[in-house]
């Protein structure tokens, strides 16, 4: 890596870690989801991606989350935000990291993530 990249990378993160000062700071939710919002967006350009991930998960922008967590292949991650969601945002997250992620348990012979999810959705919904 560069001294131009890593500078870049550097002050994105230090962007990200100030909004979500800024987040933690205020006392308005739609202030503080802004605030979220670029401060993920910073630690993703900044190359922090799990940070972003983290962020998106815990602002509420799951899609994001969950995109940002199955590039890094966390599964478990996955699996938590599956298996805690309304059915409503299950379904908003796309069939191939669902896919992907039953896949990863099957294949390392983990077979929690069938049990579990299919429970879920019995009980909940799709």
């Amino acid at each position: 890596m560069q001294s131009v990249d890593i500078a870049r990378a550097a002050a994105f993160a230090s962007a990200g870690n100030a909004f979500e000062i800024c987040a933690k700071d205020t006392s308005k939710i739609d202030h503080k989801n802004t605030y979220l919002k670029i401060g993920a967006q910073c630690y993703h350009d900044g190359g922090h991606i799990l940070r972003a991930a983290e962020i998106y998960h815990q602002g509420g922008w799951v899609l994001e989350a969950v995109t940002l967590f199955h590039e890094l292949r966390r599964f478990d991650d996955i699996f938590a935000i599956l298996t805690r969601s309304e059915p409503a945002v299950r379904s908003a997250i796309p069939t191939s990291i669902r896919d992907d992620t039953r896949l990863h348990y099957i294949s390392n012979k983990d077979y929690r993530y069938i049990f579990e999810f299919k429970f879920r959705q019995s009980h909940t919904g799709p």
